[in-house]
């Protein structure tokens, strides 16, 4: 037998690809994409010999499979996005939980704070050149003068700065404090 020469087995080989049938040829361009072809019914273009159309049966069967698949997956989405809102929720719940406890934290300081500038500070003499010109005395009810009503003192007088404390700064005395029960003779009756 003689071997064939190199262009007649290039024009054979050339013939054979356009032999290859529509189906085959596009099953061999798709690779493995072709693979879901018969799965799910589905034919590929072109006409070959004894290929069997999609039964109906097939796709009967398929069908359900992708809706059951689509609602497994909704309801996936369904409870991330509760999830997440439940998480986000949290946090916002956690955020405004510290942030009151951050605002407390800080008014508990501030009031510390004022307790502690307000006891560093010295309490007025009574024998001191400005306690007597304005005839201040710790204890109100010991007071000799004609301005003095009862019932006054420093607590309910305007200039008075301690609120409920024992002592409180007062601005005639700078930088010291004066008695709650105390009096001088620049009282004005707190509104």
């Amino acid at each position: 037998m003689t071997k064939p020469s190199k262009s007649t087995q290039d024009q054979t080989l050339a013939s054979e690809e356009l032999v290859v049938p529509g189906r085959r040829r596009v099953l061999e361009i798709m690779g493995m994409a072709a693979v879901a072809l018969p799965v799910l019914g589905l034919q590929a273009c072109g006409s070959d010999e004894g290929a069997a159309p999609a039964s109906s049966s097939t796709m009967d069967k398929v069908e359900p499979a992708m809706k059951d698949v689509a609602a497994k997956a909704e309801k996936a989405a369904d409870s991330m996005a509760d999830s997440a809102k439940t998480a986000m929720d949290d946090m916002s719940e956690s955020v405004e939980s510290a942030a009151e406890e951050v605002k407390a934290d800080v008014q508990q300081a501030a009031g510390q704070a004022q307790t502690i500038a307000t006891d560093a500070m010295a309490q007025v003499d009574e024998n001191g050149p400005q306690a007597m010109g304005l005839g201040y005395k710790h204890d109100a009810t010991t007071i000799e003068n004609a301005r003095y009503k009862a019932g006054q003192q420093c607590s309910n007088c305007a200039l008075y700065q301690g609120g409920s404390d024992e002592w409180g700064g007062c601005p005639l005395f700078t930088g010291k404090q004066v008695k709650a029960t105390g009096w001088c003779s620049a009282y004005s009756a707190a509104s």
